[in-house]
């Protein structure tokens, strides 16, 4: 699943699965691991949606910011729990002085 909000060619959208024994949480806090892990400045923007036809949890990480909820409405009749999740990051003056104070 791809949303509007994805439209830097240079970081495409990361997709990874997580088996469906996971619950809802376990399968999020999984995904914004993975996600501050590639960098924590890029993929700052998740969703998680759990499909019924493999019973597994899809975790679908954006760059940037995204959190304008119409960018978490793309449609699928096969995902039964769907999750939308971002992060407001900090450029990297601020996380310097952050880290000086």
């Amino acid at each position: 699943m791809n949303n509007p909000g994805n439209i830097d060619p240079l970081y495409p959208p990361i997709y990874s699965t997580y088996p469906g024994t996971y619950n809802a949480c376990d399968a999020a806090t999984m995904c914004a691991l993975q996600s501050e892990g590639i960098d924590v400045d890029v993929y700052t923007s998740f969703d998680l949606h759990y499909l019924c036809s493999n019973a597994s949890w899809v975790c679908v990480q954006y760059y940037g910011a995204t959190f304008r909820s119409s960018y978490f409405d793309v449609q699928d009749f096969d995902a039964v729990a769907a999750y939308g999740y971002y992060s407001p990051t900090l450029n990297h003056k601020e996380k310097e002085q952050s880290l000086v104070q």
